[in-house]
């Protein structure tokens, strides 16, 4: 019942509230969010999304995916299906991986541990400006990097490096997105920062080209400076 509650709640109050009190915000009827949420402005959330205990950046939108226990940064993309954090962890190096040996949380109904022996489920972190494909999945724990893509359909167990693509399953490295002096740049000056406002007079420069090398990115970094 407190779940259907909660559920009328959303779709009936609070995400009104939050598009009066929130610029640009906007979700689906069909979307469900709890209470222990943040959002920034120009948040979309289409149909199906699921967000529970997590914060979004500023212009991150999700397309029909179900987040939990996770921190997303600015200008995110994040596909349908996807699934990022909240489905917890079991150790291999017990005899047993059941909780009832080592977990407090009863998933049971009992336990014989007098205390939890393992985080079941750490915080998943995103960063900025990352691309989330259809059906890739990222476990509780990871961090993403900024700039970084992660391919249709991967599992995502491990921390990723900024600006990587990655795929599989487990996902594996396929290449980065630029060269280093490239990454360290605009890693270095974090555009995500800036305000939609701030970017607009510079956004035409974003696809300028499609190869890029420092002395762009330095580029770049004046511009932004003058469009402060």
């Amino acid at each position: 019942m407190r779940l259907f509650i909660s559920a009328l709640s959303w779709i009936f109050i609070r995400r009104f509230l939050l598009k009066q009190k929130t610029v640009g915000f906007s979700a689906h009827w069909n979307t469900r969010v709890n209470g222990s949420c943040t959002f920034s402005e120009f948040n979309k959330l289409l149909s199906n999304t699921r967000i529970y205990n997590s914060t979004l950046g500023c212009c991150t939108y999700i397309g029909g995916a179900e987040i939990r226990n996770s921190d997303i940064g600015s200008f995110c993309s994040i596909a349908s299906q996807a699934r990022i954090g909240g489905l917890g962890s079991h150790p291999v190096n017990f005899i047993s991986t059941h909780p009832i040996f080592y977990s407090l949380i009863n998933q049971v109904g009992f336990t014989f541990a007098s205390e939890n022996k393992v985080e079941e489920q750490a915080r998943t972190t995103v960063g900025n400006d990352v691309w989330v494909g259809y059906r890739a999945v990222i476990l509780d724990g990871v961090t993403v990097g900024d700039g970084a893509v992660i391919a249709a359909g991967a599992v995502v167990t491990k921390d990723i490096e900024p600006y990587s693509i990655v795929g599989g399953v487990p996902a594996k490295l396929i290449r980065k997105r630029f060269d280093d002096e490239v990454i360290e740049k605009l890693l270095e000056i974090k555009w995500w920062n800036l305000s939609p406002a701030e970017l607009e007079n510079v956004s035409s420069y974003f696809i300028s080209r499609t190869s890029w090398n420092k002395s762009d990115i330095i580029q770049l970094q004046n511009k932004l400076g003058k469009s402060k």
